[in-house]
Parts: C-alpha cells; sequence; structure tokens
C-alpha cells in the first residue's frame, strides 16, 4: 500500500497544504507541480523498499556482530596415549557470560586402552556430556582432561588400504545420540569419504546386523537414504552410524547410548560382533548406555555417574561381586534365542566356505547364508560380498537432478500450462470468435 498510494498522497498532500496557507493556487502552479511529482513518482516509490532493505541490513549486521564477539572455541584437553579425568570439573558451554556451576565435577580416572569401557547412570546424570568433555566439545572449569590427539601428518605416509595399518594411532570416532546422516546412499554413508575395502565392509554390514535391512532395500545398499536418514528407523540409523565408525580407522570409538533404539536380541548381536567382535580388536572402545546388565559383564572398565559426580571408576570385577545387577552373559535374554542373529564371524574359514558355497541355500532370514566366502585379513574372519547385498542395477535417486533445455519454448510447454489451467474450451471459443470477426 505504502509502495502505491505513497507518490499520490504526497502530490494531494503537498497541493493541499500550498492551497490552505497561499489561500488558494494558480493553474500554472498545479500543472507544473504535478509534472515535477510525476517526474519523483519512480524515485519515491524506491523509499519502502529502502527501508525494508535498511532493516534487513541492519539485522544482518546485528547477528554477524554477536558472532564474532562470541568467545573463541579453544580445545582444554592435553594430548596423551589414553583418555583421562584428574579432578575435572566440567559443564556444558554457554555463551552468556554468566558463571555456571559444574554439571560434572571431581572426576579422576582413566580409561583403559584398547579395552571396553562403559558409562552409566540415571537419565539427565551427564553421560552425554561426559563424552562430550572426551572430544572437547565441553567447558572445564578446573582440572584437567586428557585424550590422543591426532597428528595429522600421517596423510602424508602413503598408507594404502592393504597395509596392516589400517587403524591410526589416536584418531577419535564419535557416534552421537542422534546419528548424522548424510542425503547419499547407505554405503556412502558407511564409508564416509574412505575407499572400499570390500572385506572391511561386509564385516561391517555382518557385525551391525545390516544384512537383513539392506537385502529388504530395493536397491541394496546403494539405496538413497533421504535427507537426515528419512526412510530408516530409529535402530537403523543408530546401527548406520556404528557401522560408520566400525569401518572408519580410528582407534577410539567414543559412542552414545546404541541399545536404547534396538531390540534386546539386537543389542546382543551389536555387543557380540561388533564392541567385542574383530571389528573391535586394538581399539578403545567407551560406551555410554543405560543397558548396564547387558555389557557389564563384557567391559573392563565402568564409570557409575550419579548426582553430578562419579561414584564408582574402576575395574568391572569389584563391581560385579559388590552389587546385584543381573548381568546377562548367555546367548539369550527375555527368552529371545539370538542364535539366529549371530554372524559366523569367529567360524573356520574352510567351513564356512564349504557350507555356503551353494548358492541356491541362500535364506533372506538368514544373515550367514549373505557370506559366499570368507578369508584371512590381518588376523580377521572376513567374508565377501554377494548379489544379496549389492546390485548391478541402477539405483533410484530420491533426489534427482534438475535438467534445462535450450532453443526455443516447445509448443508441448503450453499445451501443458493450458491443461493445467483448464483453459481448452475457453482457447476454443476464442479461436471460433476470432475467425468470426475477421
Amino acid at each position: 500500500m505504502s509502495w502505491i498510494a505513497g507518490p499520490i498522497l504526497f502530490a494531494a498532500i503537498t497541493l493541499s497544504t500550498i492551497s490552505i496557507y497561499e489561500g488558494g493556487i494558480s493553474p500554472s502552479t498545479t500543472f507544473t507541480a504535478l509534472a515535477i511529482f510525476q517526474r519523483l513518482e519512480g524515485t519515491l516509490s524506491i523509499v519502502p523498499g529502502l527501508v525494508t532493505d535498511f532493516f534487513d541490513a541492519w539485522v544482518s549486521f546485528d547477528r554477524i556482530e554477536q558472532f564474532l564477539f562470541s568467545p573463541e572455541r579453544t580445545d582444554t584437553t592435553v594430548d596423551a596415549e589414553l583418555i583421562a579425568f584428574e579432578g575435572a570439573c566440567i559443564a556444558w558451554p554457554s555463551d552468556e557470560g554468566i558463571p555456571r556451576q559444574p554439571t560434572l565435577h571431581s572426576l579422576d580416572f582413566k580409561f583403559p586402552r584398547n579395552e571396553l569401557s562403559i558409562i552409566a547412570g540415571p537419565t539427565g546424570v551427564g553421560k552425554s556430556l561426559l563424552l562430550a568433555a572426551m572430544i572437547g566439545e565441553a567447558d572445564l572449569l578446573s582440572g584437567t582432561i586428557r585424550r590422543p590427539r591426532l597428528d595429522l601428518s600421517f596423510q602424508g605416509q602413503g598408507i594404502e588400504l592393504s597395509s596392516k595399518q589400517w587403524i591410526i594411532p589416536k584418531a577419535i570416532s564419535f557416534v552421537a545420540q542422534t546419528p548424522w546422516i548424510e542425503g547419499a546412499s547407505l554405503r556412502d554413508n558407511i564409508l564416509f569419504g574412505l575407499p572400499l575395502s570390500e572385506s572391511r565392509y561386509t564385516l561391517v554390514l555382518q557385525a551391525c546386523a545390516l544384512i537383513q535391512d539392506i537385502a529388504a532395500m530395493e536397491d541394496r545398499d546403494k539405496t538413497e537414504l533421504g535427507a537426515h536418514g528419512i526412510s530408516l528407523s530409529g535402530g537403523q540409523r543408530s546401527r548406520l552410524a556404528l557401522a560408520r565408525a566400525l569401518y572408519s580407522r580410528a582407534e577410539v570409538l567414543i559412542i552414545d547410548d546404541i541399545f536404547s533404539s534396538v531390540d534386546a536380541h539386537v543389542g546382543r548381536h551389536l555387543l557380540d560382533h561388533a564392541l567385542t567382535g574383530d571389528l573391535a580388536k586394538d581399539r578403545t572402545l567407551i560406551v555410554a548406555t543405560h543397558h548396564i546388565e547387558l555389557c557389564l559383564s563384557r567391559a573392563s572398565f565402568v564409570v557409575m555417574l550419579n548426582k553430578g559426580t562419579a561414584d564408582y571408576a574402576g575395574e568391572t570385577e569389584p563391581l560385579l561381586r559388590e552389587t546385584d545387577i543381573l548381568v546377562d552373559d548367555r546367548g539369550t535374554q527375555d527368552g529371545l534365542d539370538h542364535s539366529e542373529y549371530e554372524a559366523p564371524l569367529h567360524t573356520d574359514s574352510a567351513q564356512s566356505s564349504a557350507s555356503l558355497s551353494d548358492d541356491s541355500s541362500i535364506s533372506l532370514n538368514d544373515p550367514r547364508s549373505f557370506a559366499s566366502s570368507s578369508q584371512k585379513e590381518n588376523g580377521i574372519n572376513v567374508y565377501t560380498c554377494t548379489d544379496k547385498i549389492r546390485t548391478n542395477t541402477e539405483a533410484k535417486r530420491l533426489i534427482q537432478e534438475e535438467q534445462h533445455q535450450s532453443g526455443r519454448t516447445k509448443f508441448y510447454v503450453y499445451t501443458e500450462y493450458l491443461r493445467a489451467a483448464s483453459a481448452w474450451p475457453w482457447v476454443y471459443w476464442v479461436i471460433v470468435v476470432t475467425l468470426l470477426v475477421g
């Protein structure tokens, strides 16, 4: 309204004011003023847009100023061979500049290297905060946090995939409670930029119980997942993030509660083959979980958080003797048989090849049937992929790339517009009337 009526109101108000104060206005003055106003109309119509642009720029400058004056992110951790807390008090980051009370305090323990450690405690006690502090994403109020720091000079050493040095010392992989899923294929989300190692890729799929899920997908592991893994369930997203961490070259895996989004039998499978299997060899795993009864017997170190501090931090055996936690160290839990989900990661290579040599016996309900042959690589039993998890056909894309044409506009474009507007009857009568008038 301001843009349209502004010039007209400006002329009307100006002429009215002159007429009132001068007691009248001559035709020469009126027509001269109207000519000038007509010239100014284009300029005056820009004023509302300039005002809008001014406020947009003001808001943008204010946001940039807040960002530039925000505190710098500093890494308060100290380089070490293992993760340790020495009298540490930590809290979630805050930009308000107000004093903060430590969310976790008096933390004094260190996690063993190349072992499975678990962090347990009630909901909201600070398990995710403790994991964030390990990767330098929390504020250290006092004390010391030690963790491995990766030396990026390894990138120039030419480490090949066939080398035994797949695991890079001091490299850290983090599996968040809300998994990060890219809008790419399932395979690309697992590889995450690394080259494809066929044997390791298949072993990761087996360990994370993803083979049955892939077999149910139309394009197998080439299926595009969409933004944030919209086509996957919560458990599938968690297992996909875990698979990415296992496939990575990181020595330290920090995992935030992967058991809450999976069933009990799947959780047992992940514990047996992903967290304590061949893929976890020579790796440090730190897992925050509520399911302490599931993995306590397989862990070597445990931290029990309660009321803002660690009630217990030490080896597992004393805790098992002093507590009445019901530990499930068998193949079944809650009356469920888990043998169906356990892939033969530790079976003999020759026996596996002989039993799975017949492709006609492949069953979608048996993960073991997806392994057609196995071999020994760096002391690990690995299995090659079959067409049950790979497809040779072109995978469908969830997000299609835009296409464009050059040259004149085709006639069918006009007809599609007319058809979409239901304008064919009107066009017909317009043509008839035009011909008759002509």
